[in-house]
């Protein structure tokens, strides 16, 4: 007769061995039912359940069962030990008895296909390996800008307005930046510009430095080198001039680059944003015309305002008093130039000698930087170099800035400060009257 203690530890051998068919019966059941599914085609919901059921009873045989009941079972009846062995068999596990349910081929053949590899670390951001020097140079802040990646890995100006008027206001205050292409999904702000500071060695990576608050960073960075730009917007007529780059300026050039089409080498009518923007972000016909449309959309909400938005369609003397108005506005920006070249000198009433720049200031401003992000760009193409980017087949503003020799200088004074080797060849193009020049440069893609 058995002992107390006997019959405790067979009740409990007859559990576990209870459990474990139940478990066989039930991995039998799933082997069957998943035989003929195809691993690759396989659903993540149905694969992510036998994982969770897997794991699940094998956790509940961990608790239940104790080690020493589960080295005796080996010794249990001939019945249960061929019931254990042709369950294993069926799951492709060795015949030898466990007490961990066979894996279920289906998920065999998913680890089989996915084997563990070990990857190598992340390289940290900002190219500051753990092992760098402390004595060694900290990398240069990161702007992150509308450009391709041949014109930023050159440092060469951005087609975008505002981050052109931020590059040259950096460089303006000698803030040395490495430039990388972006878009406004990677900003957080939404927007482009943004810059990232460097990451300095034993320390956490500094927030994202937004476009509102890239002056405040540039004075700051600029106290260090000496060569803090003035700010242009301590003469009140500042804030009034800005409003016509913000307003007249800024809609005939979102017209000229978003809305204004022209048949590319493709045969259809496509803009310069088109070529800019949608192209280098997908090489599917597509995604660029689904991103084109957006941007004209975007655009012509802004140009035309609620009517624009909703697909109305403007008239040509629209379209048309869009440019006057830009092209009044380049004249009162260039009239204000000349004019503040020369001011009366309040203690005598003599002309004093000022500045080249706007509001008679002898260093540019950020207000020189915004009117150069637009000059700039509207004229590059009739530079010298090899990879023009606009090609403008209406060219009624970058001829409307042609015509005003002030404007003209003052791009080039701006390019000799921050782009010298640029301005090299535009010391001749400035026009001594109004000129035009025809538009001869072949579009490079970017």
């Amino acid at each position: 007769m058995e002992s107390p203690h006997e019959h405790q530890q067979n009740l409990l051998l007859s559990r576990i061995i209870t459990n474990v068919e139940k478990l066989n019966e039930a991995v039998l059941v799933m082997n069957k039912a998943l035989q003929d599914i195809n691993v690759q085609n396989m659903d993540v919901e149905l694969v992510a359940q036998m994982f969770k059921n897997y794991r699940s009873n094998v956790l509940f045989h961990l608790e239940e069962a104790p080690i020493s009941s589960v080295q005796k079972l080996p010794a249990v009846s001939p019945s249960v030990a061929m019931s254990s062995t042709a369950a294993s068999a069926s799951a492709g596990a060795s015949s030898s008895y466990t007490i961990f349910p066979p894996i279920p081929a289906p998920l065999q053949r998913l680890f089989d296909l996915v084997p563990l590899v070990t990857y190598p670390a992340n390289a940290l951001p900002d190219e500051a390996p753990d092992d760098e020097p402390e004595e060694a140079a900290v990398a240069p802040p990161t702007l992150f800008v509308f450009s391709s990646a041949s014109d930023a890995a050159r440092g060469r100006p951005s087609f975008n307005p505002t981050c052109l008027k931020w590059q040259t206001y950096l460089r303006l205050a000698g803030v040395a930046v490495r430039l990388e292409p972006s878009t406004n999904h990677a900003s957080p702000s939404g927007a482009l510009p943004f810059l990232q500071p460097p990451r300095r060695r034993g320390q956490t990576a500094a927030r994202p430095v937004s476009a509102h608050e890239l002056q405040a960073y540039t004075k700051r960075m600029a106290e260090e080198t000496a060569r803090l730009p003035s700010s242009g917007q301590d003469d009140s007529r500042a804030l009034a001039y800005q409003a016509l780059l913000d307003t007249c300026i800024r809609r005939a050039w979102l017209h000229a680059v978003y809305l204004h089409e022209k048949s590319g080498s493709s045969g259809r009518s496509e803009s310069i944003a088109a070529r800019l923007y949608a192209h280098p972000a997908s090489t599917s016909a597509l995604v660029r015309a689904a991103l084109a449309r957006q941007l004209r959309m975007a655009a012509a909400a802004e140009v035309w305002g609620a009517q624009g938005s909703s697909g109305g369609q403007q008239t040509g003397h629209e379209t048309a008093q869009i440019y006057r108005e830009a092209q009044a506005a380049l004249q009162a920006l260039a009239t204000l130039l000349e004019d503040g070249t020369e001011r009366p000198d309040e203690t005598d009433g003599q002309t004093d000698q000022a500045g080249p720049f706007f509001f008679g200031s002898h260093e540019p401003s950020l207000f020189d930087a915004a009117v150069f992000s637009y000059t700039n760009l509207l004229l590059e193409d009739d530079d010298n170099n090899a990879s023009a980017r606009f090609r403008w087949q209406d060219r009624t503003l970058p001829d409307a800035v042609r015509a005003l020799p002030a404007l003209v200088r003052h791009r080039v004074r701006i390019l000799e400060r921050c782009w010298p080797e640029l301005a090299a060849g535009q010391k001749n193009t400035v026009p001594s009257s109004v000129t035009t020049t025809a538009d001869s440069i072949t579009w490079v893609k970017l």
